[in-house]
């Protein structure tokens, strides 16, 4: 795994663990798109469907 998906994969996983604030929006959107390209590009998802759920749940209530 190169550094920026150590980054990326970091903060998928403080965001499943912390509140996400108004302020994070569209760093999750970026965890959002690299976890959408780690499975459907790469064929190699680094997330479980049920935490791309829960981040992409997230999303949805901030938009809101």
């Amino acid at each position: 795994m190169d550094i920026a998906a150590t980054n990326w994969f970091h903060d998928a996983k403080r965001f499943l663990q912390e509140d996400v604030q108004a302020g994070d929006i569209e760093r999750l959107r970026d965890v959002i798109r690299e976890a959408d390209r780690s499975y459907y590009v790469e064929d190699h998802p680094l997330l479980a469907d049920e935490e791309y759920d829960r981040l992409f749940a997230k999303l949805k209530q901030l938009e809101a």
